[in-house]
């Protein structure tokens, strides 16, 4: 029996994994000084949030009022 194709195997899928976690750590970083260096914390992420609901808002207004348009 030939054991080291499961070896090989597994030592595969564990290099892929951590490469994986590797990757994933380094965009982690890489997203975390982006955000540092334009300043972009929780406050105005929560104002890109509100101005997105008041244009959301109004398309919907919009929309009601096209539609009542097509109604008539």
């Amino acid at each position: 029996m030939d054991t080291s194709f499961g070896l090989d195997t597994l030592l595969t899928v564990v290099a892929g994994v951590f490469g994986l976690i590797g990757v994933w750590t380094q965009l982690s970083n890489r997203l975390a000084i982006l955000e540092t260096k334009l300043d972009y914390g929780e406050e105005k992420f929560n104002a890109i949030d509100k101005k997105f609901d008041e244009v959301m808002m109004h398309l919907r207004r919009i929309e009601d009022k096209l539609d009542h348009k097509a109604d008539r």
